[in-house]
């Protein structure tokens, strides 16, 4: 008898840093639309629909908002000078910076502003894989599929 494919999906991490300054992990997902399309459209030929993951599903990548803020807040004035003087953050008060930062993300995603070149170098900035059904059919499987990704549960761990 053949063996069957298996897949073993990590429910459980472990990662250990040992670091004198603050150190900070981002998932970037934007290298993750094609192989999603690929799982979905064989997923729909299982299923025996002749519709194509296109047609049923929406999937794109979406920039963290609150990891942008707060880059934009803390970091920005460190590791990009330019941009911290194009906002003018060094002439503006501290409270009234969420408001010129709310608005630069706002004009970045409406295509008014051009991304600044840390948004897509993978360190910054937190990219999300964003799956929208087109069709309410299958909105009750993307909601499971959420569900399931998302089930795994994370907390810190600390042995001082």
């Amino acid at each position: 008898m053949k063996q069957q494919e298996m897949v073993k999906i990590p429910i459980h991490s472990v990662i250990d840093l040992i670091t004198n300054s603050s150190t900070e992990i981002f998932i970037n997902c934007k290298d993750s639309i094609e192989p999603t399309k690929e799982l979905l459209n064989e997923f729909l030929k299982l299923i025996g629909s002749d519709k194509t993951c296109d047609e049923v599903f929406e999937i794109s990548t979406e920039y963290d908002d609150d990891n942008i803020e707060n880059f934009l807040e803390y970091w920005c004035e460190y590791d990009d000078e330019e941009l911290y003087k194009e906002l003018g953050f060094g002439m503006i008060k501290y409270d009234e910076r969420l408001k010129v930062i709310k608005d630069f993300i706002k004009g970045i995603k409406e295509g008014r502003k051009e991304k600044p070149k840390w948004f897509d170098d993978g360190w910054h900035v937190q990219v999300h894989l964003v799956i929208k059904a087109k069709d309410e059919k299958y909105e009750k499987f993307v909601e499971l599929l959420k569900k399931f990704l998302l089930s795994p549960e994370y907390y810190e761990y600390s042995t001082d």
